[in-house]
């Protein structure tokens, strides 16, 4: 017992523990439950040394993991992801189920896992019953997100007033007289002489919650842990938003002495809306670009609340964002791992 203070079983050998702190890392439950976070990879945002993650700019898209940075000039690779033992997608676990997650980044650490753990390995494990009376635990969060760093735009006179001054630098023509300049200063006509912010109409605060309740405890025969959640966020742009519920149910029981089994059974619904964006199929992306294509002499909207026709065949991307159409897209995760285990002798 001496000697294991200074060992660390790695694979199917052992290392000095001296010699592998820098190449495993481990986040515990609280780590986790603490942030205001939607997926587990956010959680581990600057959580882990080395492990460079991505975060995606919209509800329903996974973020990026890269551990120790590209290790391949094809293909910069992802870690291994292996949950309760068993490889799988991690991203929409309820983050509250999660007991610890230990990442392995070198190759004496990875080793038991083959060329599968050439870019790392992570493992997560899930909290279990234990010898307690039951217990229930609720976590939950609201929260607000608002896109920042934004540019600021230039009102309409300003921009008419520089749109002039840069047709004379080359020797044309203005295309704004005197007097449209002045209505677009007084804002008199706002039909034919508008001030648009764009970027204003396209981003908006949206609201992020996360709420979850667990059961735990056990007898000496029997321990359970059992779980259930829902995740809720809209994107910064609107029409898309994110639903995603969980459910969890880890139970051991021992039989015997000798004989114990473990059955753990899990399902993730995620639920996910978005605008079908511009018409040439370029999604939510091409309408981004048209907006910030628009100038604040373009008008989005009539005084009456209809959308706004531009001269020149110019497309109001704002009436796409909300008149377009979304896909709807629902995705049914289940899995279950049931493990079977009896002592021959002891230790054996």
């Amino acid at each position: 017992s001496e000697m294991l203070d200074e060992l660390v079983v790695v694979g199917y050998g052992s290392v000095k523990k001296g010699n592998l702190t820098t190449s495993v890392s481990t986040v515990k439950a609280d780590v986790l439950e603490n942030r205001p976070i939607q997926t587990v990879t956010d959680a581990l945002q600057g959580a882990v040394s080395g492990l460079n993650i991505v975060q995606s700019s919209r509800p329903g898209t996974v973020s990026s993991i890269q551990l120790r940075g590209a290790t391949s000039l094809n293909d910069a690779g992802s870690p291994l992801l292996l949950v309760d033992g068993v490889p799988g997608e991690f991203n929409y676990l309820n983050v509250d189920d999660i007991e610890s997650i230990t990442v392995l980044k070198d190759a004496a650490s990875a080793a038991i896992y083959g060329s599968r753990a050439a870019h790392g390995v992570i493992l997560v494990t899930t909290k279990r019953g234990k010898l307690a009376k039951p217990s229930f635990k609720y976590n939950g969060y609201i929260g607000v997100n608002a896109p920042t760093n934004m540019p600021k735009s230039v009102s309409s006179a300003e921009y008419a007033r520089v749109r002039n001054e840069s047709q004379r630098n080359l020797g044309k023509e203005d295309i704004f007289t005197a007097e449209d300049i002045k209505k677009f200063a007084s804002g008199e006509d706002k039909n034919r002489y508008p001030n648009t912010d764009w970027l204003d109409l396209m981003f908006k605060n949206s609201i992020t919650t996360r709420h979850s309740i667990a059961a735990s405890g056990g007898t000496e025969g029997v321990k359970y842990y059992l779980s259930g959640g829902f995740d809720h966020q809209t994107g910064v742009i609107p029409e898309i938003d994110q639903n995603v519920f969980n459910v969890r149910s880890n139970v051991d029981v021992n039989i015997n002495k000798r004989f114990n089994l473990s059955f753990d059974i899990r399902y993730i619904l995620r639920e996910k809306n978005e605008t079908m964006g511009t018409s040439d199929g370029t999604g939510i992306d091409g309408v981004i670009i048209d907006t910030y294509k628009m100038n604040p002499t373009y008008l989005a909207y009539y005084t009456d609340g209809s959308y706004a026709y531009n001269a020149n065949g110019i497309v109001n991307p704002i009436a796409y964002l909300y008149e377009s159409g979304n896909w709807a897209n629902s995705n049914h995760d289940a899995s279950g791992i049931f493990k079977l285990s009896y002592e021959f002798i002891d230790g054996l």
